[in-house]
């Protein structure tokens, strides 16, 4: 296992700040209203030994679930938006590089 925990941990915190001052400076530059918000700091994890082995026996885990790949679906968002095969059915949204092609207003 990668001994980079910590380092990945801290650059995912920084792309959340990063995200939420870019969403910030745009709510500024709109003069929309909103309320503050204020993220947790969560350090906990920084706190843990670094693990590179594992003895899976040892450790009493038996089983391990390895997933390789995923699918998007969209059933949960209700908008007028064909999907890929065209018949509205599948729950996929039209996209480009995570990018709608049109909106649904």
């Amino acid at each position: 296992m990668a001994p980079d925990l910590n380092e990945n941990l801290a650059a995912a915190d920084q792309f959340e700040a990063d995200f939420v001052k870019r969403v910030d400076a745009y709510i500024a530059r709109t003069g929309m209203t909103l309320p503050e918000e204020t993220l947790p700091v969560l350090r906990d994890e920084f706190n843990q030994p670094v693990v590179t082995e594992l003895d899976l026996g040892a450790a009493g885990i038996t089983n391990v679930i390895w997933a390789t790949s995923y699918k998007f679906d969209f059933s949960l968002v209700n908008l007028p938006y064909p999907d890929s095969r065209g018949d509205g059915l599948s729950g996929t949204v039209l996209r480009r590089f995570a990018v709608s092609a049109r909106s649904p207003c």
